[in-house]
């Protein structure tokens, strides 16, 4: 990953192509559901793919580049709970009816 960041410049269809093909089956399930609550009208979203994207860069940002770039260790389950409760806190202040 961190070459693909490193390269992402010169190569930027194949940056493409993998972080498509790689997060793709997640974000799909994750907008799917996302619409399933829109149409039960337990959320307001106006574009699901924006949402979907914010949603996961709540958990992203803390979770998982810190490790991938080296600054820090995996966090503990606490961690990554409390990181998980959070982003969903916020996600539903934006988003729940």
């Amino acid at each position: 990953m961190r070459i693909l960041i490193a390269e992402s410049e010169n190569f930027p269809s194949l940056a493409h192509s993998l972080l498509s093909k790689n997060r793709a089956p997640f974000s799909s399930a994750l907008m799917d559901y996302f619409k399933i609550q829109v149409k039960k009208k337990r959320l307001k979203i106006d574009h699901i793919e924006i949402a979907t994207s914010q949603f996961i860069g709540l958990t992203k940002e803390h979770l998982y580049w810190p490790v991938m770039l080296g600054f820090s260790k995996k966090p503990s389950s606490a961690e990554q709970e409390e990181t998980i409760q959070q982003a969903i806190s916020l996600f539903l202040t934006q988003y729940k009816i």
